[in-house]
Parts: C-alpha cells; structure tokens; sequence
C-alpha cells in the first residue's frame, strides 16, 4: 500500500513536471522556432548548430520595402551561412516591393514569397537550386523573372496567379524540372520564353516548357541589377 502511494506522488510529480515543460514549450520555445536572430530587419533561424547554417523566417512585423537576403550571418562571434528562404517566410508580406538574394542561398522554400501582392523585381543568385511549391503563388506584380543556371527544380504552382509575366529568362542549357502547373495558364500565351542559345530544340520537345507559344534564343544575356532590365551583351 505504501509502494502504491509512492509511486502514485512519483507519477504525479511527473505529470506536473510535464505540464511545466509544456507550458515553457509554448510560451517560449515556439517563439524561438520562429526566429533566432534580427539581422537589419530580417529573422533568421538557426538550421544547425555544428554546421552553422541558417535559413530565412517569418517575423513578428511584417517585411516591408526592398529586403536584402544576407548570405552570411555573425551570431555570437561566430558566422552562419544562409542556405535558405524558409517556408512561408514572406508570405502574404504586400509592403515587400523587391527581394534581393545573395550568392550562397541554395533554396526557396514552399509559399516563400506567397500572396506578395506588390512584389514587382526578384534577383535569385546562382547558388540557388531549388523553387519550392507556390513560392511566388499570386505575385501579380511580376513582370519579367529570369532563372539561374542553377536551378534544377520547380515546385508545383511556384508562379502560377503571376498573370502579368511577360518575360521569363532561363540560363539552363538544359530544362529544369517543372511541374505543370508551376505557372498560371495565361503565361504560356502571354509570356516570352528566352533560352540560351542552342538550348530551343530542349525546350520544346519538354512537356512543360513546350507550352510557351513563344521560345527565343539569345547568345548571351545577363541581368542588371542596378537598371532591372535584361540586356544581350
């Protein structure tokens, strides 16, 4: 009898303990999951600790502007690397005008920049390799986007609702991968597809990239960052 009501307080201590610890959980631990650090007005979460590397978040304030996504990150006196935007971290941000990313991000993550109503100028970097699902989902601000070589894949609706595409440029002498329903079904009619050089025959024999009415070629291109503009060298 003794023995059952000891281990009947042991259980019950536990049970508070465990209460306490879910509590702390919510209160706090969750916040931290959401953010680590606020570097000039972006939040960033720690992906690992021996690897040192970080990923873009939601915020408490909404994005707002022209945000700049670092690729490097000091955090007590030690440096992160960036590897990603993670998922939802601008989403439904309508002040974010333009995003710049830096060379060394790798990947944009599930409705990273979803329901940017004003989102109007996007630069991906080479390093990145991957556009998730409904990345730009409604960024009817877009007008002309151009794909790095690096990318290999993109995600299911990534574009689609971007009814004002009107040029999309791709530097992949071989197509990525797409699924088809990656774009809004007026960009195929409305929207230039430009390829590099060499690269149309690819194009159009691909199930997804066919469906552009139309596919130029360029010898070589590049995007200006300062003018926002595509020009042939």
């Amino acid at each position: 009898m003794i023995f059952y009501l000891k281990k009947n307080r042991h259980m019950a201590i536990k049970d508070k303990l465990a209460a306490i610890s879910s509590l702390w959980n919510l209160l706090f631990e969750n916040e931290q999951k959401c953010y680590a650090i606020k570097i000039h007005g972006i939040y960033y979460n720690i992906l690992s600790l021996t690897d040192r590397t970080m990923e873009v978040k939601w915020g408490i304030s909404p994005y707002k502007g022209d945000v700049t996504i670092s690729n490097l990150i000091r955090c007590r006196n030690k440096t992160y690397k960036v590897m990603a935007i993670g998922e939802s971290a601008f989403e439904e941000c309508n002040g974010v005008t333009s995003a710049t990313i830096l060379d060394g991000v790798s990947r944009i993550g599930n409705r990273a920049f979803c329901n940017c109503s004003n989102l109007n100028y996007v630069n991906m970097p080479q390093s990145t390799t991957s556009i998730g699902k409904a990345a730009f989902l409604n960024c009817k601000e877009l007008k002309d986007i151009c794909i790095p070589e690096g990318i290999m894949s993109i995600g299911s609706q990534a574009f689609n609702g971007c009814g004002n595409l009107s040029h999309l440029y791709l530097r992949n002498t071989i197509p990525p991968v797409c699924e088809s329903d990656a774009f809004d079904p007026i960009s195929y009619f409305v929207c230039t597809l430009h390829v590099p050089s060499g690269a149309l025959p690819r194009y159009r024999k691909d199930s997804v990239w066919s469906r552009f009415l139309a596919i130029k070629e360029k010898n070589a291109f590049f995007f200006d960052e300062k003018n926002k503009e595509h020009l042939r060298l």
